[in-house]
């Protein structure tokens, strides 16, 4: 899977291709098929970052869970980040 992030002003397009037969990270041919696209203001998609994180992942698995899972520390600061963003953008509107 390769997963597409392109951003322009406030609003991001994410779109994930899936390359048949891909064995090898970082190596597929040009016959990859998409399987999901979206676009939405930055905000939005920030939103649904931020709540999966603590909602979904540190809460149902908890922080030790999700060490295991993604075998690295929960990004708390990274989320702190993005938090402080989304607060700020709402503040503009």
């Amino acid at each position: 899977m390769h997963w597409q992030f392109l951003r322009s002003k406030d609003i991001v397009s994410i779109e994930v291709i899936r390359f048949p037969g891909v064995r090898m990270l970082g190596r597929h041919g040009p016959d990859g098929v998409s399987v999901f696209k979206a676009k939405m203001q930055w905000v939005e998609f920030a939103k649904q970052v931020l709540g999966s994180m603590h909602n979904k992942m540190r809460n149902s698995v908890g922080i030790d869970g999700y060490n295991r899972e993604w075998r690295h520390a929960f990004p708390q600061e990274a989320c702190e980040k993005l938090d402080t963003a989304i607060r700020q953008a709402e503040r503009l509107d």
